[in-house]
C-alpha cells in the first residue's frame, strides 16, 4: 500500500509544476502557438519517432495501432521544464518554465486481438511570451508590453485492433480545446492602456493509424529482424472561435475608461495531418525509427486578432533505442537509452522569414519500484534566424510509468 501511496504523490507532483514560471519563445505568439506532436517522455528521448512502433510496456499516444502489444493496465503522467534563449540583433534573453506534459490510461480488453483503449489529455500547443519595447511617440516616451499565454488541450480517446495477422489498426477521437490570451500594455507618463484579448477554441476530429509488422516475412529475414511500416492521418477540421476584447485606460494610476467588445464568433481551419514512419528492430533490444510528419497550411487564414502567415510544415524525426529488457536480468539491463535528431519545417512565417527547427534528443527509462518506471528525457534545438530572432530551446522532460500494480488491492496481512 505503501508503494501506491508513492505512485499516486509522484503524480501529483509532477502536475503541480505546470506552469511554475512564466516565459517562452515570441515564435508562440503567431497562429495557435507551438504545435506538439502527441508524444510522451520515452517517445520524445527518440525525437518523438513513433508512428510505425506498437510497444507492451508504455502506450504510442502518436499512432493509436501502436496501443496493440499492451496487455497490462498502463498509467502515465508527464511534465517538463522548458528554457529559451532568445537572441535578436538588439538583445538576448533567457525565459523558463514547467508545464504539464499529459497523462494518460491504457486497458487491454481483449489481448489476443489487440483489442486496446486509451485515455489521455495532452498538450496540442502552447502560448507563452514577453516582449518589451520602448519608443517614442509625438514627443512622448512609450513602454510596450506584449504577453500571451495558454494554448490548447487534447482530450482523447483511443482503440486498437489486429485486423489481419501483423496488420494492426487504431481510431482516436479528439476534443481539441482551450483558450489564448493576448495582452497589449503601454505606458506613456500618466497614462496607461491595457488592451485584453481572449480567444477561445473548441471542437472535435479524428487520427487513423495503422502499423503492419511483418515486412521481414515478405523480404525472407529472420526471426531477429522486424521491420515495420505505420501510417497515420487526422482530418482537417474547423476550431470553432469566440474572440472577445477587454479595454482599460489609468490617468495617474486611476481608472478612467473600462470596455468589453464581444466580436462575432468565427472558425479557423486547421488542415489534415498525414504521417508515415519505419521502424527497424534487432533481437528485440536495437531499434531504430523514422517518421515524416506532413501538415499542409499554407492555404489557411488567421481569424481576427491572430497574427502569423502560415505555410506547409514537414517534421523529419530519426530515433534509436536500446529497448529495456525485463524478467530476471541485471538492474543495468532494465534501463532503456534513446537518442534522435529531428529537423521541423513549422507553419510559420514570420515578417517574410521561414522558421525552421533543428535540434536533438536523448533520454533513459528505468525502474524505481515495482512494475513502475521513471523516464526522463533531453531536448535541445536550434530555431529561427539572427536577422529577426533566434531561439536555444533547452528541455528536461520528466514522467512515470505505472502498470496494473496502481489498480490492484494487495492482500491484508
Amino acid at each position: 500500500m505503501k508503494i501506491i501511496k508513492a505512485q499516486i504523490f509522484i503524480v501529483f507532483f509532477l502536475i503541480s509544476f505546470s506552469n511554475l514560471f512564466a516565459g517562452g519563445s515570441t515564435f508562440s505568439k503567431f497562429g495557435i502557438g507551438d504545435i506538439f506532436i502527441p508524444q510522451n517522455v520515452i517517445s520524445s528521448g527518440r525525437a518523438a519517432t513513433g508512428i510505425s512502433l506498437s510497444s507492451v510496456y508504455y502506450p504510442n499516444r502518436l499512432n493509436p495501432a501502436g496501443l496493440n502489444l499492451i496487455s497490462k493496465t498502463i498509467f502515465s503522467a508527464d511534465t517538463y521544464y522548458n528554457g529559451v534563449y532568445l537572441k535578436d540583433t538588439k538583445s538576448n534573453n533567457y525565459l523558463s518554465s514547467f508545464k504539464f506534459y499529459g497523462f494518460d490510461l491504457t486497458i487491454p480488453l481483449a489481448t489476443s486481438k489487440g483489442i486496446t483503449t486509451s485515455i489521455g489529455l495532452i498538450p496540442y500547443s502552447y502560448v507563452d511570451y514577453s516582449i518589451r519595447k520602448n519608443v517614442t511617440i509625438e514627443n512622448i516616451y512609450n513602454q510596450l508590453e506584449y504577453k500571451g499565454d495558454g494554448g490548447l488541450s487534447n482530450l482523447y480517446l483511443g482503440t486498437s485492433f489486429n485486423l489481419l495477422g501483423d496488420l494492426s489498426i487504431g481510431l482516436k477521437f479528439n476534443y481539441i480545446f482551450g483558450n489564448i490570451y493576448h495582452q497589449i500594455t503601454q505606458n506613456a507618463g500618466a497614462s496607461k492602456t491595457e488592451i485584453y484579448r481572449t480567444i477561445k477554441l473548441y471542437n472535435i476530429n479524428g487520427t487513423f493509424g495503422l502499423i503492419y509488422s511483418g515486412i521481414q516475412k515478405l523480404i525472407g529475414l529472420s526471426e531477429n529482424h522486424n521491420l515495420s511500416f505505420g501510417l497515420l492521418y487526422s482530418n482537417a477540421f474547423n476550431l470553432n472561435a469566440e474572440v472577445n476584447r477587454y479595454f482599460e485606460f489609468y490617468y495617474n494610476q486611476g481608472l478612467v475608461t473600462q470596455d468589453t467588445i464581444l466580436m462575432e464568433k468565427s472558425k479557423f481551419k486547421v488542415p489534415a495531418v498525414l504521417g508515415f514512419g519505419v521502424s527497424y528492430i534487432y533481437n528485440n533490444r536495437y531499434l531504430l525509427a523514422t517518421d515524416i510528419y506532413i501538415q499542409n497550411w499554407d492555404n489557411i487564414q488567421p481569424i481576427a486578432d491572430m497574427d502569423g502567415k502560415f505555410r506547409n510544415s514537414v517534421r523529419y524525426n530519426f530515433g534509436a533505442e536500446i529497448i529495456p529488457y525485463s524478467g530476471k536480468v541485471s538492474q543495468f539491463q532494465k534501463f532503456g537509452f534513446r537518442a534522435g535528431v529531428f529537423y521541423n519545417q513549422s507553419y510559420l512565417n514570420v515578417n517574410s522569414v521561414d522558421i525552421n527547427e533543428l535540434g536533438f534528443t536523448a533520454g533513459t527509462d528505468f525502474p524505481i519500484f515495482g512494475e513502475t518506471r521513471l523516464a526522463l528525457g533531453f531536448e535541445y534545438g536550434i530555431r529561427g534566424d539572427y536577422k529577426l530572432q533566434k531561439d536555444k530551446t533547452y528541455r528536461l522532460r520528466f514522467g512515470i510509468i505505472g502498470t496494473e500494480l496502481w489498480f490492484v488491492r494487495p492482500e491484508e496481512e
